[in-house]
């Protein structure tokens, strides 16, 4: 009798997590894409920005400028920017209380200025450890252009 009820909680409780998965993802097809998390061009974010980011790598240095918005300094970067834009603050710093792998995933580094959604940015990323790779990968559409 146990043995039993065990196996029908069992079924049961796969059956809801089957019946979820299957509401869930009628919700997502019946829902136009430009609806769902900022994707498509209908739910783009306004994105505004100029960053320019020295990458030193290499033995050699070069530098990368990101824009948002077209100008008189050149195109947008549109898709760059929208990606980014995905971030709560692609730039934010390592928060001192992290809890990172001291783990060197390369020597590169790039200091990175300028402005985005109106607010200045100044920051050095590097690829010492994982957190710091976390950032380097968030960012490496931007670094790791050339």
């Amino acid at each position: 009798m146990w043995r039993m009820t065990n196996t029908v909680r069992v079924a049961a409780f796969a059956l809801s997590g089957l019946f979820a998965a299957v509401i869930a993802g009628a919700w997502l097809v019946a829902r136009p894409a430009e609806a769902i998390d900022g994707i498509g061009d209908a739910g783009a974010v306004a994105v505004s920005g100029a960053i320019r980011a020295v990458v030193h790598a290499d033995g050699g240095t070069r530098e990368e400028l990101l824009l948002c918005e077209a100008g008189p300094m050149g195109a947008a970067d549109a898709e760059l920017c929208q990606d980014l834009a995905r971030h709560e603050d692609p730039f934010a710093e390592v928060p001192a209380d992290a809890v990172c792998l001291q783990r060197v995933y390369g020597t590169e580094r790039a200091d990175v200025s300028g402005v985005w959604q109106g607010r200045a940015v100044s920051t050095t990323v590097t690829r010492a450890g994982s957190c710091e790779e976390e950032r380097w990968q968030r960012l490496s559409g931007l670094l790791e252009r050339g």
